[in-house]
């Protein structure tokens, strides 16, 4: 996946559903991306990411606004960047090729 292929194709008027039919990854996937990269907020994101820059944790923000934890966690940017992005940690480098052996074996 390319974060800057879903950046561009927001940019360009696609909608998050569309995307994610056409990349086959789900809606809110789509849109934390976008949250991410500073391209996309709603009313909703903004009082999330409001309360979680203030300190409050998960747990506290659910109670707080009536959502679930997951909801929550779909509103704030990914902390430890993308899953599938250019910027993967050593470990996630390593089951990656981990993984591409295994394929290739089979």
């Amino acid at each position: 996946m390319e974060i800057n292929r879903i950046v561009s194709r927001y940019q360009d008027g696609d909608s998050l559903k569309q995307m994610g039919k056409d990349m086959k990854i789900s809606t809110a996937k789509i849109r934390k991306i976008l949250i991410t990269a500073g391209e996309w907020e709603s009313e909703l994101s903004r009082e999330i990411n409001k309360l979680y820059d203030a300190g409050y944790d998960t747990a506290q923000i659910s109670e707080i606004t009536g959502r679930s934890r997951k909801s929550v966690n779909n509103y704030l940017p990914y902390s430890k960047g993308v899953y599938g992005g250019n910027n993967a940690s050593a470990n996630a480098l390593r089951i990656r090729k981990s993984r591409k052996k295994k394929k290739n074996v089979e």
